[in-house]
């Protein structure tokens, strides 16, 4: 029985995510030809970086784990360094991330 729950939850999360998307991109996509219509749509299709922030922040958090992983052991031991480390170079690497793309955003805008 337990195997029929996990079948079934499995489904419904697939489903639930298949139909937001569809939902999300249905009336983005509306919004999009309305506002194009009354000719408004100009002034948002100028922002040509539109995931700047997001993925300077995956890549500053990508490489603070990487540097977070330099400071384990091995053989399955960890010291308190290392657990501070962990938590402490992804904060500091995200942070990185985001200063560059604010500076990166200026210099493409040209507010620099």
């Amino acid at each position: 029985m337990t195997h029929l729950e996990d079948i079934v939850f499995g489904i419904a999360f697939s489903s639930t995510l298949i139909f937001v998307t569809y939902f999300i991109t249905k009336y983005n996509y509306l919004l999009k030809k309305a506002l194009l219509d009354r000719g408004e749509y100009e002034r948002f299709a100028k922002r040509k970086i539109r995931f700047l922030e997001l993925g300077c922040l995956m890549v500053g958090l990508g490489f603070g784990l990487g540097f977070s992983s330099f400071f384990y052991l091995g053989e399955g031991q960890w010291t308190e360094l290392a657990e501070l480390m962990s938590y402490v170079f992804p904060l500091i690497f995200g942070g990185t991330g985001l200063l560059a793309a604010y500076f990166i955003r200026r210099k493409f805008e040209g507010n620099a």
